[in-house]
């Protein structure tokens, strides 16, 4: 298998699981933390997200035949091809994060999940269903001095549970120099609905008609006070926009 030498020259172990549309190869030190269980149930899931949307696309955008006739050429409208929205939440209650990755989970969206150092500190297993499947972790030093030094400890923790670490941060809006400064990149949001909540189809309208009338890529602060109910909603709506939500990165804005 070529697998078997690469991890082999790089002194890496691999593992080799049978999934529905072929074959799920990880590539792993000794350092990995996610059991290759978790692994596989996690990256399967994104497989087949992404194979039945390739399907889709095959199927609704065929590859066109040249008929040698003169004629237009049509150009696609940017504006028809969505958004990009980067969601952005308060991670505090284990149970409501499991449900935000469920509804994400089932459209193959994704976003950021910021922790409190207490949050931190007790969401190991969720931490690793975050970095598999593709979410993103921010980390929240709360306010005062010591920032720098409390979030050197929280990617300590990060790394120990999850095996990344991360620059994404949340924090007051006098400490951003402050952390930029340290090398962290603070949260800006564009539309900030932390105040506001996200609580029913309505409100999840109301979101999305915002971010309708923003030009390109949009960041949304969400805060905790999120319903399963409601962020589904949303992510139905954002998905017949044909809007993309993937996780928030260092350079995304």
């Amino acid at each position: 298998m070529a697998a078997s030498p690469v991890a082999s020259y790089f002194g890496r172990a691999y593992s080799n699981t049978p999934v529905n549309h072929g074959y799920l190869i990880r590539v792993k030190s000794a350092s990995a933390v996610l059991p290759d269980s978790m692994f596989t149930d996690t990256a399967s899931y994104q497989l087949d997200a992404k194979y039945q949307q390739y399907q889709k696309q095959s199927i609704a955008d065929p590859t066109d035949i040249n008929t040698g006739e003169e004629g237009d050429t049509e150009v696609e409208d940017p504006a028809s091809s969505g958004k990009s929205i980067y969601l952005c939440f308060l991670a505090e209650d284990a149970e409501t994060v499991t449900a935000w990755l469920d509804a994400l989970g089932s459209r193959g969206f994704h976003a950021a999940f910021y922790f409190t150092e207490e949050a931190l500190s007790r969401s190991g297993d969720q931490l690793r269903r975050i970095v598999a499947s593709g979410s993103a972790v921010g980390l929240i030093p709360g306010i005062g001095r010591g920032a720098a030094e409390r979030l050197a400890a929280m990617n300590r923790t990060l790394f120990a549970e999850a095996g990344i670490k991360t620059r994404l941060v949340f924090g007051a809006d006098g400490d951003a120099a402050a952390l930029r400064a340290a090398g962290y990149c603070p949260l800006s949001p564009i539309i900030d609905r932390a105040e506001y909540g996200l609580g029913s189809s309505g409100a999840a309208n109301t979101l999305l008609g915002q971010i309708g009338k923003r030009r390109g890529p949009v960041s949304v602060w969400l805060g905790s006070d999120v319903t399963a109910g409601a962020l589904r909603a949303f992510l139905a709506s954002a998905a017949e926009e044909e809007d993309r939500l993937p996780a928030m990165t260092e350079t995304a804005f």
